[in-house]
Order: C-alpha cells, then structure tokens, then sequence
C-alpha cells in the first residue's frame, strides 16, 4: 500500500500492472532454474 502510494498509483493498477508479471517472470525463472539445478544435482549423484 506505502508503495502504491509512493508511486502516485492506485492500489489495484500497482498491484496487478507492476508487481504481479514481475512476481509472474521471477516465479518462472526460479522454476527454470530449479529444474536445471535438480538435474545437475542428480547426475551428480549418479557419478558417486
């Protein structure tokens, strides 16, 4: 709320025009990430 303030917006615009597709990107990337580093991981363990 204090940053849709800050930013001269109202709060439904702040929150669903800028911080949900960040939110929406950030949670891909992590998922993207996971996924190659839950396969790193695993052929590592195979090389034990």
């Amino acid at each position: 709320m204090l940053a849709a303030q800050a930013s001269e917006m109202s709060l439904i615009d702040f929150a669903f025009k800028t911080t949900l597709p960040i939110s929406i990107a950030a949670i891909i990337g992590m998922a993207i990430a996971h996924f190659f580093w839950q396969r790193y991981l695993d052929k590592k363990s195979n090389l034990s």
